[in-house]
């Protein structure tokens, strides 16, 4: 018998909700989770989806469009000397980014820094090892921010990815980001802690995750709106591209990043994968 949702307040509670769900998702052994055990979730309606199948069109303006095209370093890889391996695109992603968004500033980037973001920015260490570490953050607008995330858990995965699951980096990417979204945090000296204030100011938050695996990029989309009584936390994949040291793709690296600075709009709740 399925339990009955529990309503919530406040904006402010789904706030502490995400907060508790990346503490949860921290203590789970398991590197990925699939779609099944994701939507048991009793706190609040969890969906997942598979929209790896579904065309996508980026909502990238022409100087943008032009800017990631002339970008130099993925155009020519190996100046300087290397390509990086299949463990390292994460770093390759961020310098195209950052090489496109120097032509064109289009929206502002940090580290991952602070109240949970700390956590990822520092790496997570599994058996002894780094293995889960927030690469950079760009903040396309109030409701919508995107992330490049590497995740080693897989270092003896080298197979296809899974696609009804959810990898642990992007559940972690996704929930700290609808927490941060929601709260500005001011560093008290006095107390020697964060304070959290209120920002969230009305409707749907979006989280846009490029997370680098083994030779593979991974696009996530997770939304959510604080301001229903029942929301829904939706996991959405929308893209699987190959991108590794022996078989580079220029046109694979292009459109993560855009996905990275101009990613679409989620998919509408409701609608079906072709």
């Amino acid at each position: 018998m399925e339990l009955e949702k529990v309503p919530f307040s406040s904006p402010a509670s789904v706030s502490l909700c995400m907060a508790s769900f990346f503490r949860g998702y921290m203590s789970y052994a398991p590197n990925s989770f699939s779609f099944e055990w994701l939507e048991r979730t009793p706190d609040l309606e969890v969906k997942c989806k598979d929209f790896t199948g579904q065309k996508v069109v980026f909502p990238t303006s022409p100087e943008l469009l032009e800017a990631i095209r002339d970008c130099e370093r993925i155009n020519h890889p190996n100046k300087g000397g290397w390509l990086p391996n299949d463990w390292q695109f994460s770093g390759f992603l961020e310098s195209a980014a950052y090489q496109a968004l120097k032509k064109v500033p289009s929206t502002k980037s940090a580290e991952f820094d602070g109240p949970l973001f700390s956590t990822l920015g520092e790496s997570i260490t599994i058996q002894s090892y780094p293995r889960i570490k927030g690469v950079r953050l760009f903040y396309l607008n109030d409701n919508h921010w995107s992330c490049i995330m590497r995740d080693w858990t897989c270092h003896s995965e080298k197979q296809v990815d899974k696609k009804d699951h959810i990898r642990k980096s992007e559940l972690l990417a996704a929930t700290s980001i609808f927490c941060r979204q929601m709260n500005v945090m001011t560093w008290n000296p006095d107390s020697n802690r964060y304070k959290a204030k209120p920002r969230y100011k009305g409707g749907l938050l979006t989280a846009t995750i490029v997370t680098c695996i083994c030779a593979q990029v991974r696009v996530v989309q997770a939304t959510l709106n604080p301001s229903e009584k029942y929301p829904t936390l939706t996991y959405t994949l929308r893209a699987i591209y190959d991108l590794g040291e022996e078989k580079y793709d220029k046109e694979a690296a292009f459109t993560a990043v855009q996905w990275i600075l101009s990613p679409p709009d989620p998919v509408v709740r409701g609608a079906k994968a072709k």
